[in-house]
């Protein structure tokens, strides 16, 4: 007699799933990251995840989430698994193709922030934009400025175009995604403030061997 395939499992059995695969391969952050990777599969957030743990996992999710502890077992970084991460008071949209946007980089858009009184008119460009994460947030922030936005990476550049429809699709003084390499685009003086965070690591250094910098694009790194 054949036993038919469970059609559900408890949220509290496919997080101890997924807590098991990623304490296995050492990852400090399993708990919170299974939570995570939960809510990115089934749309269940922390809150519904702990206020009912026996509440049921359609299979077709429960196999989206192992699939997605299996990545993230295998070192990939959390954001290319969701699809995106905060930054300043956004979420962007990231990809392989783009660097993930990092905390301390807020620090430089603060300090640019500053530079630019809210009703001033400036043209500020930045170079190796990425995923956009700098100039989209400068663009919200000083409506009044002209911001170019300047990657050698065309993936990069269409994952940018993406943001800034759902980020600032309104912005009227974000006049361009330029393609090309660094300021060789740009005459000099064209702009008034210029504003990266550019390639950062030795190309021998052997920290691109480990942890999320392995998926991350090289060339945004060296």
């Amino acid at each position: 007699m054949k036993h038919s395939e469970p059609e559900s499992i408890a949220v509290s059995a496919l997080l101890a799933e997924g807590r098991a695969i990623l304490s296995a391969n050492t990852l400090a952050d399993a708990q919170v990251d299974v939570r995570l990777l939960l809510e990115y599969a089934t749309g269940l957030n922390r809150t519904r995840q702990l206020a009912n743990p026996d509440g049921m996992v359609p299979m077709a999710q429960a196999d989206h989430a192992r699939a997605a502890f299996a990545r993230r077992a295998r070192g990939e970084p959390i954001a290319y698994i969701i699809g995106h991460r905060s930054f300043w008071h956004h979420e962007f949209q990231v990809t392989s193709a783009t660097l993930i946007p990092r905390p301390e980089t807020e620090h430089l858009l603060e300090w640019v922030l500053e530079k630019i009184p809210l009703h001033q008119e400036v043209m500020v460009i930045d170079l190796g934009t990425g995923s956009g994460a700098i100039a989209l947030s400068l663009a919200a922030d000083r409506p009044h400025a002209t911001v170019i936005g300047c990657d050698l990476s065309l993936a990069a550049l269409r994952v940018a175009r993406g943001n800034q429809a759902r980020i600032a699709p309104n912005a009227p003084k974000l006049v361009a995604w330029i393609c090309g390499h660094w300021a060789c685009m740009f005459k000099p003086q064209s702009a008034d403030l210029i504003v990266s965070n550019p390639p950062y690591i030795a190309a021998d250094d052997p920290h691109l061997n480990q942890g999320d910098l392995r998926f991350e694009p090289q060339s945004a790194l060296v």
